[in-house]
């Protein structure tokens, strides 16, 4: 074996590993967070057209949002008011899994989630919750419309799990 042979061979390793780090690193670029503090039965609305939404409750008066977009098309719009908080997302491309949102809200908060093309996850939340998706073809629509008011006793329609609706 050359001495070249064997000086190409770990060139070609380093390489290989500094594209893999490179591609990691260009991952993590497209994650953000955002805080926004806000008062008691705070009202947190978000909007996501092209990916998930998962919302689990928070230690505190804090509204903490992490998105991770996976397309330059994705614009994020997030405004806060008072202690009213509105994220939203905008796209020029099609597609469901273009942005993520994982959103930390006070428990007692009041959260309107809705969705055209994803799945919407709410979890341990106190306050009232609507949840508005719909999903298929253009032709045929599915909605889906929930509501779900503080207070409410395990057993009359507190915990919704694996809803499903009918075609309209």
């Amino acid at each position: 074996m050359s001495f070249r042979n064997m000086v190409e061979v770990p060139t070609g390793m380093v390489i290989l590993i500094s594209l893999v780090a490179l591609s990691a690193a260009a991952q993590d670029k497209d994650k953000k967070e955002f805080t926004y503090t806000v008062g008691p039965r705070a009202v947190v609305s978000i909007t996501n057209n092209y990916g998930p939404i998962t919302v689990r409750p928070s230690p505190n008066r804090q509204v903490v949002v992490e998105t991770v977009t996976h397309a330059d098309a994705v614009r994020l719009v997030h405004e806060q008011h008072e202690d009213r908080v509105e994220l939203r997302s905008m796209s020029t491309q099609k597609g469901s899994d273009l942005v993520d949102y994982t959103v930390l809200v006070p428990i007692d908060a009041f959260v309107s989630l809705r969705s055209s093309d994803g799945t919407i996850r709410a979890q341990g939340l106190r306050g009232d919750v609507i949840l508005e998706a719909a999903g298929g073809s253009r032709q045929r629509r599915q909605w889906l419309s929930v509501v779900r008011r503080a207070g409410q006793q395990p057993g009359n329609g507190a915990h919704l799990h694996r809803v499903q609706c009918a075609a309209l």
